[in-house]
C-alpha cells in the first residue's frame, strides 16, 4: 500500500506544487484540501473548500450497510466502512486483476433485489444526508427535496426497466423467458444516461470464451444483446447455498477437459484422397 501512496505523493508534488506543503501531508485536512481544490471552482476560500469536503466525507460513513460489510466479509474482505474498502482496494487492485478471470461464470452471486431497490436505496442515502446537514428543517423544505427533479422516485422504476433487455423469443413461458434471464454486473447500470450495456464488446474479458458456459448458461439461447449466450442460466443450472453458480460435482472432470481443449490447440491430421 506504501507505493500507492508514494505516487499519490508524487502526483501532488508534480501536478499540484503551489499547495504543496511537506510539513502538512500527515494532516488529513491538508490532504481533504487538495481533493477539494480538484473538485471546488478556483477562488473560493479555503474554510469554505473543507467544510464541503468534510460533509462530503461524512456522507460516505453510511454507504456501507451492515448486508454489504457480511457480504465482503464472506468473502474474506474485512472492513466496515467505505474508507476501509477503499484502502483494500488501493492495497490489492493489482492482484484482483491479475487473478480474477472475468470471463468465467462460475461463483457468480444470483441477485437481483440489490438493483432493483438501487434507486431506492439511493435516494434514502441522498435524504439521510439532507436530513444531517440541515441544522433547520421544515415541511417546505422536505417537499422540495422529494420534488426535486433530478430525484423524483418514479426513478425506482426508470432503474428497473433500465437493467432489463427486452428481447423477442418464441416461447411465453414464464419461467425460461423471465425466470433464467441475467446480466452481468458489469453491464448493469442505473440512471438516466445513454443504455451502452447492449453493444457487445469484443474486447471485453469479460466476453472472452470460457469452459464454465457451457455448464451454467443456455447456450443455445443466443440473443442479439448476448451473442455468447450469457443472458439466460441453464434450465438446471447447480447453485452453491441457493445463489452462487456451480458446476455439478459429476461434471467437473468434464469442466477441466473443455478447459484444456479450449488452452491447448490440438494438432489436425489430413489424408490425401485420390
Amino acid at each position: 500500500m506504501g507505493v500507492q501512496y508514494a505516487a499519490a505523493l508524487l502526483f501532488v508534488i508534480s501536478c499540484m506544487p503551489s499547495y504543496f506543503e511537506m510539513d502538512d501531508i500527515d494532516d488529513k485536512n491538508y490532504w481533504r484540501l487538495l481533493i477539494g481544490r480538484c473538485s471546488v471552482k478556483p477562488g473560493d476560500p479555503n474554510d469554505y473548500v473543507l467544510r464541503l469536503m468534510d460533509e462530503h466525507f461524512d456522507s460516505m460513513n453510511d454507504l456501507l450497510e451492515e448486508d454489504s460489510i457480511r457480504k465482503f466479509a464472506s468473502q474474506s474482505v474485512y472492513v466496515k466502512d467505505m474508507f476501509e474498502l477503499f484502502n483494500y482496494i488501493i492495497a490489492n487492485r493489482s492482484e484482483i486483476v491479475q487473478t480474477t478471470d472475468r470471463g468465467s461464470a462460475l461463483n457468480k452471486e444470483l441477485a437481483s433485489m440489490e438493483f432493483t431497490f438501487d434507486g431506492l436505496s439511493t435516494l434514502a442515502n441522498q435524504f439521510k444526508h439532507f436530513i444531517k446537514n440541515n441544522s433547520e428543517l421544515s415541511y417546505q423544505k422536505v417537499k422540495n427535496f422529494l420534488t426535486n427533479s433530478s430525484i423524483k422516485l418514479r426513478s425506482i422504476d426508470n432503474a428497473r426497466l433500465a437493467n432489463m433487455i427486452l428481447e423477442p423469443t418464441p416461447t411465453d413461458n414464464p419461467f425460461s423467458e423471465y425466470m433464467l434471464g441475467v446480466m452481468a454486473q458489469h453491464k448493469v447500470f442505473t440512471g438516466k444516461r445513454k443504455q451502452a450495456s447492449g453493444d457487445f464488446d469484443v474486447h471485453d474479458t469479460a466476453n472472452l470464451t470460457n469452459a464454465t458456459m457451457p455448464f451454467i448458461f443456455s447456450y443455445q439461447r443466443v440473443t442479439k444483446p448476448d451473442p455468447d449466450a450469457r443472458g439466460f442460466l441453464a434450465p438446471c443450472v447447480y447453485t452453491i447455498s441457493g445463489n452462487l453458480t456451480g458446476i455439478r460435482p459429476e461434471r467437473i472432470p468434464l469442466a477441466g477437459a473443455t478447459e484444456t481443449r479450449l488452452k491447448i490447440r490440438e494438432s489436425r491430421t489430413y489424408t490425401q484422397q485420390d
